[in-house]
């Protein structure tokens, strides 16, 4: 569910930025807050290598400049988070601003595909490897 000014705030963080990050509260599936404030959970960071160690970026709570197409796509292979790759994109060849106003109701439910869980070292190592070659073969690095 979306803050009934969410387009106009994040629009005008967008005059001086290529993309911006909102915060938003994390509420169960009959809209029951959870968590007032997903950064308080997870800090985001504007910082390319705190990124690559633990993404900051969620796609619903984001807005990016279609100038930036060009620089994200194609996705790369193996990919393990497409919001975290936007975000690095971002970070390097643009500016990122990070509000830390929710805009966003996110709506969690029994049946979501992703978790809010952590997935293993070793699967976390694997993903950060895999994102480490894509940015260098995209020449992001």
């Amino acid at each position: 569910m979306w803050d009934p000014k969410k387009v106009e705030r994040v629009c005008a963080a967008m005059q001086d930025a290529d993309l911006v990050l909102h915060d938003c509260e994390v509420t169960d599936a009959s809209l029951h807050v959870l968590h007032p404030s997903f950064f308080q959970i997870h800090p985001p960071t504007a910082s390319f290598r705190k990124n690559i160690l633990k993404n900051s970026f969620m796609g619903c709570c984001m807005a990016f400049r279609k100038r930036l197409k060009k620089e994200i796509l194609p996705f790369p292979d193996d990919l393990p988070m497409h919001d975290q790759w936007i975000g690095l994109v971002a970070l390097k060849k643009g500016k990122v601003k990070i509000l830390d106003r929710p805009l966003l109701s996110y709506r969690r439910h029994q049946e979501n595909e992703s978790s809010m869980d952590h997935a293993s070292v070793l699967q976390m190592l694997t993903w950060r490897v895999h994102l480490l070659k894509a940015l260098w073969k995209r020449g992001i690095l």
